[in-house]
């Protein structure tokens, strides 16, 4: 598969999964865990190759306004299927010499989020003096072939590179926004070629 990535250990926590639960429970589990633990925001967009907007706020294939960037368009080796988009964040410690796609200089299992949202928390990252690198990758759910693919090929999505923060106990690290680019024009009705990502 190159430089994808096939993923088995992600994890989607209840809390993590849905953006406003886990918001809503970030005073208890900051002030139960506030030596030990830091917690993590974020939100992600989704744009085609000309800038315009997927999802949120995006046209969806079909006519109307996208609700989710759940059941998108796409041609796998067996022809027409669809897939769902969602993200993975990583967290990974940069001094580690293995290198960051190692397991063990992760510091906790990957969390995925799904295709229904576009923003979400991480409320259990340990606390730590020196600063973790922050990676979030396009998941790719796709339909025809049952298949999860992490990272597909940049030719199909341009994605910004990692971030460095440090958690604090106790405290809320703001990630921003991740605008990630997709080369596809859903106007058109374009389907996005799950071979060429190689992501089939």
């Amino acid at each position: 598969m190159g430089a994808n990535r096939w993923t088995k250990n992600a994890t989607v926590s209840p809390v993590r999964r849905h953006p406003f639960g886990a918001l809503a429970l970030l005073g208890l589990l900051l002030g139960g865990c506030g030596d030990e633990y830091g917690a993590v925001t974020l939100s992600w967009q989704f744009v085609d190759r000309n800038g315009d907007r997927i999802y949120p706020g995006g046209l969806f294939d079909r006519g109307g306004f996208r609700r989710h960037a759940c059941d998108m368009p796409g041609i796998g080796a067996e022809g027409p299927t669809r897939y769902d988009l969602g993200v993975q964040l990583e967290i990974c410690d940069p001094g580690c010499m293995l290198g960051c796609e190692h397991p063990d200089c992760q510091i906790q299992p990957p969390v995925v989020f799904s295709c229904r949202t576009y923003r979400g928390a991480d409320t259990e990252v340990p606390a730590s003096d020196a600063p973790y690198r922050f990676t979030l990758r396009p998941v790719l759910d796709v339909e025809l072939s049952g298949t999860r693919c992490v990272h597909p090929t940049p030719a199909c999505f341009a994605v910004p590179g990692p971030r460095e923060r440090t958690v604090e106990p106790g405290r809320m690290v703001d990630l921003q926004v991740y605008q990630i680019a997709i080369d596809v024009d859903p106007g058109s009705g374009e389907a996005l070629d799950l071979e060429a990502c190689g992501c089939a």
